[in-house]
């Protein structure tokens, strides 16, 4: 048997996000599609920033590498 208090938080986590979504659309007046192609527009954002930075760091550190190695010759 389980602990009613538990039960009590595993439904409220169940309906936290529905909830979250459904106070957004009525407080900011937006539907649920748009609310999906905002949150895709950000994530894609995100993602190209992790992409570039990852790509910038990884470049420098070889150029650096390069440079270490003419300095030791």
């Amino acid at each position: 048997m389980r602990d009613p208090t538990n039960q009590a938080l595993e439904a409220v986590a169940k309906l936290s996000p529905p909830a979250a979504v459904t106070a957004y659309s009525q407080l900011f007046n937006m539907a649920l599609a748009d609310w999906v192609a905002v949150l895709t527009i950000i994530y894609m954002a995100l993602q190209i920033t992790l992409l570039l930075r990852d790509r910038l760091v990884r470049r420098k550190r070889e150029s650096d590498r390069i440079t270490e190695a003419s300095d030791g010759e």
